[in-house]
């Protein structure tokens, strides 16, 4: 059992160390700000845009996107794997098939509180909004 909490732990290791992959795979920074607009390092300083605390809020909208589309569903999957290897390998420990059981229906809670939140929310800011949105409700524009 200890080896499977060792594995667990450097798995999730490995998943917080290669997350911010996932960020620069898109060729968005976290931060848009303070840097070349062109990024070439020869160029001048004259296209950079300054940093504002706005920027702070938009690295935390980046942050959270990044754990709710991102690492939620990486670690849901690994948990369901976890859950059903416990099942799997139960055989004639009733505890390790509970246990499997209880991480399974433990992630579908947890998935369903994190985007049923974000749905219950959209849902009614387009409703009492009539969808007057010009930008998605949850995504922060900085104005210089």
């Amino acid at each position: 059992m200890l080896t499977l909490q060792k594995t667990l732990l450097i798995l999730l290791l490995a998943l917080v160390i290669a997350s911010p992959f996932g960020v620069f795979a898109s060729h968005e920074p976290l931060v848009p700000c303070g840097r070349n607009i062109d990024d070439k390092p020869d160029t001048t300083l004259a296209g950079e845009e300054p940093c504002t605390l706005c920027h702070i809020f938009v690295l935390a909208q980046n942050i959270l996107h990044f754990l709710m589309w991102t690492a939620a569903p990486v670690l849901a999957a690994l948990a369901f794997a976890v859950g059903g290897f416990k099942i799997l390998i139960s055989g004639a420990n009733p505890g390790l098939r509970q246990d499997g059981f209880k991480i399974i229906k433990n992630t579908l809670w947890g998935l369903l509180i994190v985007f049923g939140a974000w749905i219950i929310v959209n849902e009614l800011l387009q409703f009492f909004a009539n969808s007057t949105f010009s930008s998605p409700w949850d995504d922060i524009t900085c104005v210089i």
